[in-house]
This record gives C-alpha cells, sequence and structure tokens, in this order.
C-alpha cells in the first residue's frame, strides 16, 4: 500500500460525526495533525517543544473485558500502549500508567486484577523491545491503594449531580448541553469517574508519581478530551499540565473505536497472531499503525499482544 497518510478531519468525523476543526474550537486546543501523523491537537503549544523535560502519563480503557476477561482484550490496547512506551522512549521522557477501574465484586476483583497482570507484563514486553529502561516508567491502579484514591476525592471534590461531569466520556456533544445525561445514580461509577479526573490533578499525581517533574503531558486518544477539559474547570487550570491526543484506532469495518467494535472487530487477543496481522494489514489499520510503526515494530506488538492476554 503506497499511500500511508490520514486525512485527520475525515478520520474523526467518521468516528465521531464531527471533524478535528470542529473538536479544537469546542474544546479550544491547537490543531496539530497533517496527513503523515496520528497526532490530532493539543492543549498547550509546548508539549511540542520535545527539549522540554515532562512526565508522561496515559493509560488503558479495560472495561470492555471486565465480563470476558482477558482474552477478549481489543489490539487497541497494545497499540496504544505501544504509541506510550516509544514515545517515552523516543525523547527520554519517564512514563507513568494510569490503570483505572476496579470493582466490589470479588469476582470482578479478581478479573481486573488479572488483567492490570496482564497489561503489566505487555508494558515489560513492549519496554525491552523498545528499550525503555524499566527505571522510566510505573503503572498504578485506581484500586490497588484505596485510601490515597478515597483522600484524593476529598481533598479535590466534584458535583457527582454535574450534567459537565456525567458527561466526560460524550466529547462530541456541545459543551453548552446541560440537558443530554442523567446517569443512573451509581457511587461505584461515580467513583470511578471521579478517580478518572484525579489522574489530570496536577497536584495529586505529584503525591503518587515516584518521579519528579515539573510538567505533565497526558498522552492520549481524542475520546479523553472532554474529561481532561472538565478536570481543568473543576481542579483549575495549570499551563505546566498539558494534554497532547492522537487519532483513536478504528476498526476496518465499522466507524467505531476498535475497542467499541462488535465481536471479532475489536481484533480480541484470544484471535491469535495470524488473523489479527492479517486484519491490520489492510484498510485503515494498515496506514494508521504505518504511521508510528515500521512492520517489524507491528508484528512484534502483535506477537507480545497475543502472547501476554492468552
Amino acid at each position: 500500500m503506497s499511500d500511508l497518510t490520514i486525512n485527520s478531519n475525515r478520520y474523526i468525523k467518521n468516528l465521531y460525526g464531527k471533524s478535528l476543526n470542529w473538536f479544537c474550537r469546542e474544546y479550544g486546543v491547537l490543531n496539530i495533525s497533517n496527513d503523515n501523523t496520528i497526532l490530532c491537537c493539543t492543549s498547550n503549544e509546548w508539549t511540542q517543544n520535545h527539549q522540554i523535560d515532562r512526565l508522561v502519563c496515559g493509560g488503558p480503557c479495560l472495561d470492555h473485558a471486565i465480563k470476558t476477561g482477558c482474552h477478549s482484550v481489543s489490539f487497541q490496547i497494545a497499540c496504544e500502549a505501544a504509541i506510550l512506551v516509544k514515545y517515552a522512549k523516543k525523547y527520554d521522557y519517564n512514563l507513568l500508567l494510569f490503570i483505572m477501574g476496579g470493582s466490589k465484586d470479588l469476582l470482578e476483583k479478581q478479573t481486573w486484577n488479572d488483567l492490570y497482570n496482564s497489561y503489566m507484563t505487555m508494558v515489560d514486553y513492549l519496554a525491552d523491545y523498545f528499550n525503555l529502561n524499566k527505571k522510566k516508567y510505573i503503572g498504578i491502579s485506581s484500586w490497588a491503594n484505596k485510601k490515597v484514591w478515597s483522600l484524593g476525592r476529598q481533598e479535590h471534590p466534584v458535583e457527582y449531580d454535574a450534567s459537565s461531569f456525567q458527561s466526560i466520556y460524550k466529547p462530541a456533544i456541545k459543551l453548552s448541553r446541560n440537558d443530554c445525561f442523567n446517569l443512573n445514580y451509581d457511587l461505584t461509577l461515580w467513583e470511578h469517574y471521579h478517580n478518572n479526573l484525579l489522574a489530570y490533578n496536577y497536584e495529586f499525581i505529584k503525591n503518587i508519581s515516584p518521579f519528579e517533574f515539573d510538567r505533565i503531558e497526558h498522552f492520549e486518544n481524542l475520546h479523553q478530551i472532554r474529561a481532561f477539559y472538565f478536570s481543568k474547570i473543576v481542579f483549575g487550570n495549570n499551563c505546566n499540565d498539558a494534554q497532547t491526543l492522537f487519532l483513536p484506532i478504528s476498526s476496518n469495518n465499522e466507524y467505531v473505536r476498535m475497542t467499541r467494535a462488535t465481536c471479532e472487530n475489536k481484533l480480541q487477543a484470544y484471535l491469535g497472531e495470524n488473523v489479527i496481522l492479517k486484519e491490520i494489514n489492510s484498510g485503515l489499520n494498515y496506514k494508521y499503525l504505518h504511521l508510528f510503526f515500521n512492520q517489524d515494530e507491528i508484528i512484534e506488538i502483535v506477537h507480545i499482544f497475543t502472547k501476554t492476554f492468552t
């Protein structure tokens, strides 16, 4: 395939019904896209000066696999982990991975622990492959030390009944709308949302990070733009705390983020290396991956992914 370019505006409009230009206007972020990158926007231009040191933060969204377990994790998780590891290695940044989730249900609690262990094992293999020193990264779960997160929620409160809080993962809805969400009262779910916002709180990260830093760059896919935006409203803006966003990898067969695709279109780990490689070596997946990785890297990422989640 000779054409390895992606039109970010068209790509995002297919996923969300809104263009990248709309997202930039709505959230007041800078458009850094071009047809030869998966990067699309940033909240602060200092992120583009890679001589400026920073702590990079990111992490997986594993809730799509909580009912069925590790073997059903989507390839999107491996792709984004590899993006974070390669990015941290390229610019010699420290990397803090937030694994958000957890449950009071004993069976689900075990599944979350299994997902965390498999994810961090995968990250270890990826770090070895991309030569990222193990002292340069760490994974922190939101359920391993509940007291820390509970104290964080007390010190940095949010209004759970606010419609803006309840819509943090609906980024294509206009910020001015306040009638579109009414989550069922579920304290556990709302505490999870609150924890997710704490993962953007500069002072909270200062308290739990083993790394010293002055600046933070949250390096994530576009779906997280509203959560970060809302965190700045709730906790206050800090110019040393910025977010850079890249295109979410989509399903080849559906205009949807891969983790939210149907059945096998998620490219779940149990499908195995051969099936996943065949699928990602065609269509948009091929273009997307080759904008950040070479073919040997892609093959190794798939190998590591299927090895650690099955």
